[in-house]
């Protein structure tokens, strides 16, 4: 099935672009790379404030409630402009939970995904995707 980019996906992706070139600059990646300690940067924050992160979780988990095409269009951007942080793991958590998490479990996570505050990273076992968090002093 092919993919049709529709004119809201393109002006979609101008609006990134945009917003892009003012938050991104190459030297905030730069940034990331030079430092001793990995920390997220401030333009995690400054993302996650446009909605991008969960703009394909349903609304009732804090999300923008589109699909999957308007996060792609996203991810093309961001991954045009090198933005630092873990924003693929973050959205590919999130998806995960919102497609096959309990209610239970979209429900404590998917706030922070899509807020920013708990951003994710992914393992993938042997047979199976695992969900694990970390409290804020590190404890699983």
């Amino acid at each position: 099935m092919p993919i049709a980019i529709s004119e809201e996906h393109q002006a979609l992706a101008r609006t990134v672009r945009r917003w892009l070139d003012t938050h991104c600059e190459p030297k905030v990646a730069r940034a990331l790379l030079d430092a001793e300690v990995e920390e997220l940067q401030p333009v995690w924050r400054d993302l996650s404030a446009q909605g991008w992160l969960g703009i394909h979780v349903p609304e009732r988990w804090g999300g923008g409630g589109y699909g999957l095409l308007e996060l792609a269009v996203i991810l093309e951007e961001t991954g045009s402009s090198l933005v630092p942080g873990p924003l693929l793991p973050t959205v590919v958590a999130s998806a995960a939970i919102a497609e096959s998490g309990t209610d239970l479990q979209a429900g404590e996570l998917l706030p922070g995904l899509v807020d920013g505050s708990a951003p994710a990273a992914v393992y993938v076992g042997p047979s199976h995707l695992d969900i694990v968090g970390r409290e804020a002093d590190g404890t699983v």
